[in-house]
């Protein structure tokens, strides 16, 4: 500070303070559809749906059949050179095989795990979580939502697949999905996937856009 001669004391104070994005609440973002037992020649997919009014960057996030770091299953990121966003209100689909996916359902998914379509960017393998591949078991497996920090931000069990706290839904037939549904017209997630999701023999969430 200066002393000034009429005895007054001028002083300043700075104040600096840094806030990392890592520790900010996880966008909502969720599991909207998954086809894990697809029919014969088809592919697995899954859709993922941001309910909010806002787009969200989903750099980093991450799927994974991996219930833990320490389970012997895989982990899929979405490369941040590919700026992979979900519009408000929006949907984005995941699809193992691209071409299957459009032969099926007419158009290509965002992003696809397989590495069949030049086009279509791929979902990048993330060994610090999960030390297997990725990939979704047909009677009973837990298919988590990552964010960049690795936090879990949703969670869908079937069969016999188990996360804590989470209620799975039972099986379905092979070319059926497990679509979320709408209670009131609006889509919830109670962490009872025996509620929250219902069977569906068609790729449903595409005809309303999720909304």
């Amino acid at each position: 500070w200066d002393n000034g001669n009429d005895t007054t004391i001028d002083y300043s104070v700075a104040v600096s303070f840094h806030l990392e994005a890592d520790r900010d609440p996880a966008p909502p973002v969720l599991i909207r559809e998954v086809m894990y037992a697809p029919s014969p020649g088809q592919t697995e997919w899954i859709a993922l749906f941001n309910p909010s009014g806002s787009a969200v960057n989903l750099d980093n996030f991450r799927i994974t059949d991996a219930a833990s770091p320490a389970d012997a299953e895989g982990t899929l990121r979405f490369d941040s050179a590919d700026s992979p966003t979900i519009a408000a209100g929006g949907l984005i689909y995941v699809a193992d095989n691209a071409t299957q996916f459009e032969t099926q359902y007419g158009f290509l998914p965002d992003f696809e795990w397989g590495g069949q379509e030049a086009g279509v960017p791929d979902l990048v393998a993330d060994g610090a979580w999960g030390s297997g591949s990725f990939g979704l078991q047909n009677d009973d497996d837990e298919l988590l939502l990552l964010d960049a920090s690795y936090t879990v931000i949703d969670a869908l069990t079937y069969g016999t697949g188990t996360y804590p706290g989470v209620t799975a839904h039972a099986d379905v037939a092979n070319g059926n999905s497990l679509e979320r549904v709408r209670v009131g017209g609006v889509i919830t997630d109670t962490d009872d996937c025996s509620a929250d999701f219902t069977a569906s023999p068609s790729i449903t969430a595409v005809a309303d856009l999720g909304t």
